[in-house]
């Protein structure tokens, strides 16, 4: 299969080629057998040479998407590096011997010093634009151990030792955000809306997810506040409005008095759902207090 490079955030107009190209080209991709004035006849209605076309079809067999046949940036690609073999090796060399040393003499320090090398022996000389990204490749934990010490690139990059327990249910939920790999689209015309963020709260000992916010809005204190107060509410009317069954047990929703460590039937606590809710209460309204100035202001 064809890697195409992922569409973060795609303009409405290589969105809206890609979908004419699919929708085209679906019919050719259809038949194992090419016809070759079927393909002549897409070309045309594409806008394209003959052979670009072939080039977008075998696109669309490895894969069918809109993505893929979107139009893509042109150029070098990331990454293709152009200098001599010589002059790799000698960069790569200069690195070692004369920027990973406790003296940490700076990148402009290591390009000239590199260029006298490259004078030496008559090589053509890398400008430090070519030099930075390859003292970047290297691993930062070296970089640092050989720069500044073992004990402080521990302390910068080190990992941590020890993880974080829990022995109760619910006794430690932990809150992180990621942003899904999805694109939204529009359900009529299909247009981009952007990549959703997904706000998870999960309980630690027992690993389940007792509340969620999916929003195409950035991380923010509304979407911990949204979290958490699904995380202590009760979930048999979202359970039962997308056909989920709730015979089997409540679902979690806070801490049981009780000490032991085996998992059972929660029901939400008063005091907590009012503290969820008086938190976003408070935290909608410092926004519209934001809002007032604002306009006030203007």
């Amino acid at each position: 299969m064809v890697h195409h490079p992922d569409i973060i955030d795609p303009h409405d107009q290589d969105w809206a080629t890609g979908t004419m190209r699919l929708r085209i080209l679906a019919e050719l991709g259809a038949s194992d057998r090419t016809d070759g004035t079927a393909v002549m006849a897409a070309a045309e209605e594409l806008q394209i040479s003959r052979s670009r076309c072939y080039v977008l079809l075998r696109r669309y067999r490895d894969s069918p998407t809109v993505t893929a046949l979107a139009p893509r940036t042109r150029g070098r690609a990331s990454g293709v590096r152009m200098l001599d073999a010589e002059v790799e090796a000698l960069i790569e060399q200069a690195i070692d011997e004369f920027y990973l040393t406790r003296r940490c003499p700076s990148i402009s320090e290591l390009t000239r010093e590199i260029q006298r090398r490259c004078l030496e022996k008559s090589l053509p000389c890398p400008t430090r634009k070519a030099i930075t990204p390859r003292v970047r490749a290297r691993d930062q934990l070296e970089v640092l151990r050989r720069r500044k010490g073992a004990a402080f690139a521990r302390s910068k990059l080190g990992r941590i030792v020890g993880r974080l327990t829990e022995d109760e249910p619910l006794g430690l939920v932990q809150i992180d955000h990621t942003l899904a790999d999805v694109v939204v689209v529009t359900e009529t015309d299909r247009r981009a809306l952007g990549r959703p963020w997904l706000t998870l709260a999960i309980d630690v000992a027992t690993r389940m997810v007792v509340g969620f916010h999916l929003s195409l809005d950035k991380p923010s204190a509304v979407a911990v506040a949204l979290a958490l107060s699904q995380a202590v509410l009760s979930k048999d009317r979202y359970l039962a409005g997308r056909g989920g069954s709730t015979s089997t047990g409540r679902y979690p929703a806070c801490r049981s008095a009780s000490t032991s460590t085996t998992p059972r039937s929660f029901a939400p606590r008063p005091c907590v759902a009012v503290s969820a809710s008086m938190a976003l209460k408070s935290i909608i309204d410092r926004r519209q207090r934001l809002i007032s100035v604002a306009i006030s202001s203007a």
